[in-house]
């Protein structure tokens, strides 16, 4: 892969992240996006037990 693909690429993925992660926040009404971040990262992992 050439040096400007892989920055047009990485860009996009970049851009794509943000994205997702605006969504996410907007999703958690009212938490903050650290508190958000966190509560996607445990629910990724599937069940849990305490």
């Amino acid at each position: 892969m050439d040096t400007p693909t892989a920055g047009v690429l990485l860009r996009e993925v970049a851009r794509l992240h943000a994205h997702s992660q605006r969504e996410q926040v907007a999703c958690c009404n009212g938490t903050t996006s650290t508190q958000c971040l966190i509560l996607t990262e445990v629910g990724r992992n599937g069940p849990m037990t305490l």
